[in-house]
């Protein structure tokens, strides 16, 4: 039995209202109150009556009565008011202040074949629990909850964000090359690109002038990939700038050892991604011409067309030479990765910091304009039957199987609901 299987039933009122205390008093909900999803008791501001009078406070469920010692409850206030205890099974009676907290067990009152149902739910061996039932689920349930899913997904990352806002005493421009730095940096080397964004200035770039090269050596400089002998014309320039940079701005480069190149494509090599990170920083547009309710998509995908000095053109890594052509532009694909992890999730940041929904509701239209993620993921969703047309969707579903199904809380999904309430 799992406490939050109690909830729900108690919840949905299936088993009723009127029920028998442990000690065969009677005991009628009148008002089931708010389920609690934070900490403290169950369900709040819920009203009974009882031996005659009509009590007002929370109620707490446990599935063994002595659970409510085992959580140290009794050394918690907030459990103090509690006016009734709903346990599947009773084995001790729970004292507050010297008074016995009215217990209902509950073994009796549940459906075994709701909870036969419910059990073969969660214990599915499938990637998505619920696949067998998606087709007899209606269209406008799926979307709820898509659309509620992505709203957590979306405030989970627009959090990273306020801090770093927060953290530089209100810079967005900052916060913003921190949350783009994170998507060049890719699942390997995403600490040392956030780390190397911390170092940065943006006030920088314009004592640079904005030029390439200067701010190249910047990056790449900081990164600490600079630090060896070479006799590449470009690579000396670049170590040349930088010995001038550290002592204009005074900084100190990270030890290399902080980047990964192990199991890795060499487009995704951190050398090359830094250069093209630093060809973005010197052409980037204004970070509050994002924040517009007037967005064109295809104007906002030129801001990231860049190119790179001729050296790239046949180097993964700055000390070794490849014979194949490398290409430098960032990929269609990793620009929508851009959009999808640092853009949108800043703007609707930016929304929730000021407050203002037309920045909230633009980041989730933005994704419906992007082209749905092909993961393994996504793949098990289409074979479930489920619509995807955009990241909108790719985004709410990768959310809702990795807090939904790998955490098996088909009752706090609309679809697990929707199939148990059928």
């Amino acid at each position: 039995m799992k406490e939050e299987y109690l909830h729900h039933v108690f919840k949905k009122k299936m088993l009723g209202n009127s029920f028998k205390t442990v000690n065969n008093q009677s005991l009628k909900v009148l008002d089931f109150g708010e389920h609690n999803s934070n900490a403290g008791p169950d369900f709040l501001d819920a009203k009974i009556l009882h031996d005659g009078h009509i009590w007002a406070g929370p109620i707490e469920f446990h599935v063994n009565a002595s659970d409510w010692y085992k959580h140290k409850h009794q050394t918690d206030a907030a459990y103090n008011n509690v006016i009734a205890h709903f346990v599947y099974n009773y084995d001790t009676d729970v004292l507050v202040n010297e008074f016995q907290i009215p217990t209902v067990e509950l073994q009796d009152k549940i459906n075994l074949n709701h909870f036969d149902k419910y059990k073969g739910l969660v214990q599915a061996d499938k990637s998505i629990l619920c696949q067998d039932g998606i087709p007899e689920i209606d269209s406008a349930i799926i979307e709820e909850q898509l659309k509620e899913s992505l709203g957590e997904r979306l405030w989970k990352k627009a959090l990273v964000i306020i801090q770093d806002v927060e953290s530089n005493i209100g810079d967005r421009d900052k916060a913003f090359i921190s949350a783009i730095s994170r998507v060049f940096g890719g699942q390997v080397n995403y600490l040392p690109f956030q780390m190397l964004a911390d170092k940065l200035d943006p006030k920088w770039f314009a004592k640079l002038n904005y030029e390439s090269i200067r701010i190249e050596a910047l990056v790449l400089g900081l990164s600490g990939l600079l630090n060896f002998h070479s006799d590449s014309v470009h690579i000396k320039k670049l170590q040349t700038e930088f010995v001038y940079q550290k002592k204009l701005f005074g900084i100190n480069e990270m030890p290399k050892q902080n980047w990964k190149y192990s199991r890795m494509r060499p487009h995704n090599f951190p050398d090359l991604r830094l250069a093209q990170f630093a060809a973005w920083l010197n052409s980037r547009p204004a970070t509050n011409d994002f924040l517009t309710t007037n967005w064109d998509l295809k104007k906002w995908r030129a801001a990231f067309y860049i190119t790179l000095d001729p050296f790239w053109k046949h180097h993964f890594r700055l000390k070794t030479r490849t014979e194949n052509r490398v290409t430098t532009h960032l990929s269609k694909s990793f620009v929508d990765l851009v959009f999808i992890n640092a853009v949108v999730p800043f703007i609707y940041a930016i929304g929730l910091w000021e407050g203002n929904d037309a920045y909230t509701k633009q980041a989730m239209e933005v994704l419906k304009k992007i082209k749905p993620e092909q993961n393994s993921v996504i793949k098990e969703w289409k074979k479930a039957g489920v619509k995807v047309n955009s990241a909108f969707e790719t985004q709410s579903l990768l959310e809702l199987k990795k807090q939904g199904c790998n955490r098996k809380k088909c009752l706090f999904c609309a679809l697990g609901k929707s199939i148990l309430n059928r």
